[in-house]
């Protein structure tokens, strides 16, 4: 069991499976934007061809979440700056992350959301 994973089991964190359809609902929510970073793919790209990625992605996301591991190429971002004002110290960097990096991350998101209401932690 890797170190992440064995975290997630010391604090009562049990990820189950994820299910096709909630791949495809949180595909569906992601703004269709053209913008890619190093993978070429945009959110508009995945959400045209979700119908047919659907389960191979769903496996990879749970292999990933049981493993606590991400895979590298998710993790890549493209770091640009933000103008705010005449001065360059003013201004701030964003990363852009790939369109498939947004899905395993808005799940996780909802899962820990949903463990820390159940919780009375939030």
């Amino acid at each position: 069991m890797h170190q992440q994973a064995k975290i997630l089991s010391v604090i009562g964190i049990y990820l189950e499976s994820i299910d096709p359809l909630l791949v495809i609902d949180v595909v569906k929510k992601l703004k269709p934007k053209t913008s890619s970073v190093h993978d070429k793919i945009s959110t508009k790209l995945v959400k045209e061809s979700i119908v047919n990625i659907t389960q191979p992605l769903t496996n990879i996301i749970n292999l990933s979440l049981n493993a606590g591991i991400v895979p590298d190429q998710l993790k890549i971002a493209k770091v640009r700056a933000v103008y705010k004002s005449n001065q360059l110290k003013h201004d701030r960097p964003i990363g852009l992350m790939p369109a498939f990096s947004k899905i395993p991350e808005k799940i996780m998101f909802n899962k820990l959301m949903s463990l820390f209401y159940s919780q009375k932690i939030l």
